[in-house]
């Protein structure tokens, strides 16, 4: 199954939930955000959310420095 992760074409598995998507790439919850079809998704819905053919995820990882 395809999706669009931050404009770039993806293959997963499918009934594959958007938090099992996300800690397999290595995302960390408390540094990201996730947006799934224009919507912001707090990390504690990510296993809510089941993810469908050409959905559409934008992430944005927080980065420490000073």
């Amino acid at each position: 199954m395809e999706i669009v992760v931050n404009g770039k074409e993806n293959i997963i598995q499918e009934n594959m939930s958007l938090g099992d998507f996300l800690l397999g790439k290595g995302f960390l919850p408390k540094k990201v955000v996730v947006e799934h079809n224009g919507t912001i998704i707090a990390n504690k819905h990510w296993y809510e959310i089941i993810l469908s053919p050409q959905d559409r995820l934008e992430i944005v990882t927080f980065v420490g420095g000073g």
